[in-house]
């Protein structure tokens, strides 16, 4: 008689990220006051000639930048140099005294949501204000996860944001939907309703919104994710695409007050940059926010005229 054996891993990504990484606390208006560190007579400005950013000096105001508490980070047991769930740690909010000049960036989403607002923040760029209100494991769902229409809701009328980004994945169990075959037209439809609602409710305040669409997760390891299955899952590029395509109706029809980020051309280019099939690495994290600052500017001026 014969045993198979089948190896698995003490513990998932998912499960060491879900385990209970801090959570950004809100700023204090007395350690804004002591926070604030100026610079120079002369702030930068940038902007978009084709598809460089240049920056050029504007006169006038004092820039300065706000600083948080530094963020307390904990050692993950079996993290690697290649991937690193510390990423997935909620960064500080900013002081609650902001610069002229700034952009309030929030960013809703999952897991990887989270970790695109950490590669923002490691740009250190005095002109971003990063608000992240990601939720791990959730975005428009599912049916255990907190509704996000109260915790978008919320966060836009709290943080009154510039831009905001929509970093999800597709979502086979939207909250509070009785959710059809997700390749069916009722599917497709209750997807871009839930994307439009979303879309409606983050730019209420005027932001510019940014909605990403995702890269297929990389097989075998993202199967993790997908309970094994590659197909008929979020692992399924079929699933993949179809949401892609939700992403460019919405953001067309909200106009020049969003538009649509392809993270799927970024990944293609980034090799093994997702170890786990899902998440990027912290560098190539960094890469991507450098890749996305453009995109950024274009969303706050096109919002923002003069």
């Amino acid at each position: 008689m014969s045993t198979l054996v089948v190896a698995r891993p003490e513990e998932t990504v998912s499960a060491v990220v879900e385990r209970g990484l801090g959570k950004a606390k809100d700023p204090t208006t007395t350690a804004a006051a002591a926070d604030v560190v100026p610079t120079t007579d002369n702030r930068t400005s940038p902007s978009t000639v084709g598809d460089q950013v240049t920056v050029t000096p504007a006169p006038s105001t004092t820039a300065c930048v706000p600083r948080a508490a530094g963020a307390t980070v904990s050692t993950v047991p079996g993290s690697t140099p290649v991937y690193d769930p510390n990423s997935e740690i909620a960064p500080l909010d900013p002081s609650e005294v902001a610069c002229d000049g700034q952009i309030d960036v929030l960013v809703v989403g999952d897991s990887t949501g989270r970790g695109f607002s950490n590669g923002l923040g490691r740009l250190r760029d005095p002109m971003l204000r990063i608000w992240d209100r990601t939720i791990l494991g959730c975005s428009l769902g599912d049916e255990k996860c907190p509704d996000w229409r109260v915790v978008w809701r919320e966060a836009v009328a709290t943080i009154q944001p510039e831009v905001a980004v929509m970093y999800l994945n597709p979502v086979p169990d939207i909250h509070g939907v009785d959710d059809a075959d997700f390749l069916s037209p009722k599917g497709i439809a209750q997807h871009e309703a839930a994307l439009d609602e979303a879309a409606t409710l983050l730019s209420a305040n005027g932001a510019a919104l940014i909605m990403t669409m995702p890269a297929v997760p990389k097989r075998p390891n993202a199967l993790l994710y997908c309970d094994g299955h590659g197909t008929d899952s979020v692992c399924d590029p079929r699933w993949v695409d179809s949401w892609r395509r939700s992403v460019r109706t919405v953001a067309a029809r909200h106009g020049g007050g969003a538009r649509h980020q392809g993270l799927h051309r970024f990944a293609s280019g980034k090799g093994s940059a997702r170890p786990d099939g899902l998440h990027f690495t912290v560098g190539a994290l960094t890469e991507l926010a450098r890749w996305s600052r453009g995109a950024i500017d274009q969303a706050y001026r096109a919002s923002h005229p003069g």
